[in-house]
């Protein structure tokens, strides 16, 4: 073999070599499970016309939580009258975010269909994610940018509250014993997860809406919740103190009691886990509600 053919062959081997490496790595698909944890929307912008335009937000916040299959996300905005959260299931396949939403506010209820799921393309980058609004042929219309936030939770940390729970029973204390509410109409789910709470409350049209999120903690027998946002007629009653509770868990039920500063019961509240392992056995009790 002659100088000139081994030339050849080595710069042929090179090329080859560039070539393969200059192809890009598929990513891999997202799954469901690549989004669990809480996200604080960072930006929202609409495609109009080819262009990009980013909308202002102004004061309001928005976080999504993400836990055992299930969603809950809620706005806070002190300069806007209507209120927004929802509450349902959600999967990701093919890079694709579906949210089948049970209940929401008021405003947001009549564009809730719970066997119609919204939905969204998906990208996500690290701690950060897109969830892309299309219209019928493929094209961009909204998008929403989140980041994924920490509550600074210890791996010591109690995390028997971690999953998602749905309130059986509300009895609010009087001078004649505890009075059993009647929840017909409501519903009012909670998620704990990763030192971070959100709950929130399906109500008829024509009462007061109620939502909260912030941080949490439970030891001894307390449940502490230090709420950061809730919903208008939440908000006058969050301050820098955290809600605290007695707090009683056994099994897929819990129980929150809050007292007055004498010790007598002002409200119990108590909720049962819901998730797909809970439909397989029914282990729900009767036992011994913050949110007003």
């Amino acid at each position: 073999m002659n100088r000139i053919t081994l030339v050849l062959l080595f710069g042929a081997a090179i090329l080859y070599s560039c070539t393969q490496k200059s192809e890009p790595e598929e990513a891999d698909p997202i799954t469901t499970e690549d989004i669990e944890g809480t996200w604080e929307m960072t930006a929202v912008f609409e495609y109009v016309d080819g262009d990009t335009i980013e909308i202002d937000r102004g004061g309001h916040r928005q976080v999504k939580m993400y836990t055992d299959g299930y969603v809950m996300w809620s706005r806070t905005d002190p300069e806007d009258s209507t209120q927004w959260y929802g509450w349902g299931g959600y999967t990701v396949e093919n890079n694709t975010l579906k949210e089948w939403i049970e209940y929401g506010s008021h405003a947001f209820m009549p564009a809730i269909d719970p066997d119609v799921p919204f939905e969204h393309n998906l990208t996500k980058d690290g701690d950060t994610y897109v969830q892309i609004r299309v219209d019928s042929a493929g094209n961009p219309e909204a998008s929403e940018h989140y980041r994924l936030i920490s509550a600074g939770i210890e791996e010591e940390d109690d995390r028997s509250l971690e999953g998602v729970w749905e309130m059986s029973r509300w009895q609010n204390g009087s001078p004649d014993g505890l009075l059993d509410v009647d929840l017909t109409n409501y519903r009012q789910v909670k998620m704990y997860a990763d030192g971070f709470v959100m709950w929130s409350r399906q109500s008829p049209p024509d009462s007061t809406e109620w939502f909260g999120f912030g941080k949490y903690s439970s030891d001894g027998g307390l449940l502490n919740e230090w709420m950061e946002y809730g919903s208008h007629a939440f908000m006058p009653v969050i301050g820098n103190e955290p809600f605290v509770m007695d707090l009683s868990v056994e099994d897929r039920n819990f129980v929150q009691t809050m007292k007055d500063s004498l010790g007598n019961i002002v409200y119990i509240e108590y909720y049962e886990k819901i998730s797909e392992e809970d439909e397989e056995e029914d282990t729900s009790t009767d036992l011994p509600t913050e949110e007003q």
